[in-house]
């Protein structure tokens, strides 16, 4: 080995010391750093916020000068909700339009969807949608003036850009819309009429007895739609639960006065509930409903929720129950006797709940 090569050698030498050096010293902090962190758990994930951690507000909506009725709420996400109503008693339709931040009259897109007709009053009474560009609402509107008015149900599509109006020939007056896609949509009303809408055209379908008003959709149960009508016979008061079986609508029970199964119904998660009273109960079969929770100091209206463990039962004084799987729990941050919750729009952490003080003003709990 000459001087040149033995020189290269002993450098090679000394970087490699050097690079063994450093590996050590990394090696020597790292050991450290565990035995001193040794037995010691990471701190564990914050607990799942649950509806009842959610903070609740109360929303006003009306002006203060005429009577609002609320009569139905969806949205598509909790920065897009609608509320539809009338105004009583001009008989003047109501729609709001929450953004997420707040809530905007847009009443007047009832004329942006029937432009150049004269104007005469209407109540909107429903409202569903497929997502924030596709949203119909429903209701009625006179067509003549008194002493022979002519009501008409009509209906208001929103493609995410404008609304269209269109109106049902025979539809006296349309009163609950749901859809299982754009091109099959249904709408039910007075008279036992309910329409489907197969993307391009409406078939008529009428019920056994036409004195039955449709009056909202339960929703789908395998390929089986439910809906709920409501008539006056002899003075007794008769709820209808109406079922499609692909073929026909038929009146699968009907109950009246004192002592009835159900009411109102509600579609959630594949089972149908309800509130008779005091009662929130789910039907277990055909006139066959097993109570769930009883509470003889409120007076329900009606059950909502995402699940048969995440329900929320409401109704007048402005009572409202929550059931987690376990137990019910009332909410206490309003209690108002003068208000009443009729309706809602609820998802996995959010929720709007719909009522009125049966006076001036609509109200919606809204919470995260």
């Amino acid at each position: 080995m000459n001087e040149k090569e033995a020189g290269e050698a002993i450098i090679s030498l000394l970087f490699h010391v050097n690079d063994m050096k450093k590996l050590f010293t990394f090696l020597s902090f790292w050991l450290v750093l565990l035995s001193c962190n040794k037995g010691v758990d990471p701190p564990p994930p914050p607990p799942e916020r649950t509806p009842r951690d959610w903070t609740w507000t109360r929303d006003t909506l009306g002006d203060g000068t005429y009577q609002i009725l609320p009569r139905g709420i969806w949205g598509s996400s909790p920065e897009d909700v609608y509320v539809v109503g009338h105004a009583s008693p001009l008989f003047t339709g109501k729609i709001w339009h929450f953004n997420g931040s707040g809530w905007e009259d847009i009443t007047p897109v009832y004329v942006e969807a029937f432009p150049g007709q004269v104007i005469y009053p209407f109540s909107a009474t429903n409202v569903f949608g497929f997502g924030k560009d596709d949203v119909w609402i429903v209701g009625s509107r006179d067509t003549s003036s008194t002493p022979q008015v002519n009501k008409e149900g009509f209906i208001m599509r929103y493609d995410g850009q404008s609304w269209t109006g269109m109106t049902i020939p025979g539809a006296a007056g349309l009163l609950c819309v749901f859809g299982r896609s754009p091109s099959d949509v249904w709408v039910g009303g007075f008279h036992g009429k309910l329409h489907r809408f197969d993307g391009t055209s409406w078939t008529e379908h009428v019920l056994s007895d036409t004195t039955i008003g449709v009056q909202l959709f339960a929703g789908e149960i395998d390929s089986r739609l439910y809906a709920q009508g409501f008539t006056i016979k002899n003075a007794y008061e008769y709820y209808s639960l109406l079922e499609w079986d692909g073929v026909r609508w038929r009146i699968a029970e009907e109950v009246f006065g004192v002592g009835k199964n159900f009411t109102t119904l509600s579609l959630i998660e594949g089972e149908l509930y309800t509130v008779v009273s005091s009662s929130v109960r789910k039907r277990v079969g055909e006139n066959s409903w097993q109570e769930l929770f009883l509470e003889p100091s409120a007076t329900f209206h009606r059950v909502s929720g995402v699940s048969g463990t995440n329900l929320f039962a409401f109704g007048y004084s402005e009572v409202l129950y929550h059931f987690n799987g376990e137990n019910w729990l009332r909410f206490t941050d309003f209690s108002s006797p003068h208000i009443g919750y009729y309706g809602a729009w609820i998802v996995a952490m959010s929720a709007f709940i719909l009522g009125d003080d049966g006076g001036t003003f609509a109200y919606v709990l809204r919470a995260r």
